[in-house]
């Protein structure tokens, strides 16, 4: 996990985008099994699946502490699709003992119900009784971003901190919350739902129905709509499968508009972590999703403008910092949310 207090390094100009693409991780490749250290999950061994807007990615964690990460798979709008994917995909429907699922969205954990997933487009869909049906395992459903801050909680050595905010940047914003060294949700398991926290009152209209939420300023597809603009490629044919790593392998290109589209994406981001900063107070701040992979050209405008707005003495005392285990985070999370004792 890299520590924004190390200043992020820069990349040289006129690095070849796919080289750029294979040294940070952005080329989407066929994934084999890879064993990370891990340490929890109670002995037990436990499958993690994380469902993402584009992507599903699952590991599975084992008697030895260890998370072992599987192919991944393309998203599907039916849950059933996903999980027969995952199934197939894993290819060891007895080799686990319980099933952890991280959902985007307003979860009902104690039901195992997604309530609203605006980016999945999902209401009130019970995942936990479909996924038990197919993987005939008991299922625990879990925030994806709850589960992001337990797998960044241990993987990524926030152990250490005892207050953490994971926030997750990728098709959507989330947010997940460790306090006192346990997960927080909330009165109705909704805590953490930073994305939807309000940046501008009369702002863009939002899939979960208000508008100006912060995940319209920093999820994917206002990266992208930033970029255009910036460059006036929007009408052109070359805005065509424009997505936020295609904008960061122009960046470090050294390309003008791709700079300025991070430094003003860094800048709301800024705001964002400073609302986290006086509200929480938290030791340290974890950035994950598919975006954090491109947080060397847009933390530093984050962390200065978060800096310039939070609180003076919490501001300087917060790491801010950058997962290293992003495609795992959150499967990994959910198995160890799984494989907790209380859990049945």
């Amino acid at each position: 996990m890299r520590d924004c207090a190390d200043r992020p390094h820069g990349l040289r100009r006129g690095l070849h985008r796919e080289a750029f693409a294979a040294r940070r991780g952005f080329q989407k490749s066929r994934q084999k099994p890879q064993t990370l250290g891990f340490q929890g999950g109670a002995g037990l061994k436990t499958l993690g699946i994380d469902v993402g807007g584009t992507r599903i990615k699952s590991g599975l964690l084992g008697a030895g502490g260890k998370i072992i990460r599987l192919p991944s798979v393309d998203f599907n709008a039916d849950p059933a699709a996903i999980f027969r994917a995952v199934k197939n995909s894993a290819g060891m429907t007895s080799a686990y003992a319980r099933v952890g699922v991280a959902v985007a969205g307003d979860i009902d954990t104690a039901l195992g119900i997604v309530r609203f997933s605006p980016n999945l487009g999902w209401k009130n869909v019970h995942i936990g009784t479909i996924a038990r049906k197919i993987l005939g395992k008991p299922v625990v459903v879990e925030n994806d971003a709850n589960a992001a801050a337990m797998g960044a909680w241990m993987l990524d050595g926030a152990k250490r901190y005892s207050d953490i905010v994971c926030v997750t940047m990728g098709t959507g914003v989330g947010g997940g919350i460790i306090a006192g060294g346990k997960l927080l949700r909330g009165a109705t398991g909704s805590a953490g739902e930073i994305g939807h926290m309000t940046y501008k009152p009369d702002g863009v209209k939002c899939s979960c129905g208000n508008s100006g939420c912060f995940e319209r300023y920093l999820g994917r597809d206002a990266i992208v709509a930033r970029f255009l603009e910036i460059s006036r490629r929007r009408k052109s044919g070359s805005a065509k499968n424009v997505t936020p790593m295609t904008v960061a392998a122009l960046a470090a290109e050294g390309d003008r508009a791709a700079l300025e589209t991070w430094r003003r994406t860094g800048e709301i981001l800024g705001v964002l972590l400073a609302d986290i900063v006086d509200a929480l107070n938290p030791s340290a701040v974890i950035i994950a999703g598919a975006v954090s992979r491109a947080a060397d050209f847009f933390l530093p405008a984050a962390v200065a403008e978060m800096r310039k707005r939070a609180f003076k003495h919490p501001a300087r005392s917060v790491r801010i910092m950058v997962t290293g285990h992003d495609d795992i985070l959150g499967a990994a999370g959910a198995a160890l949310i799984a494989s907790a004792p209380s859990k049945k």
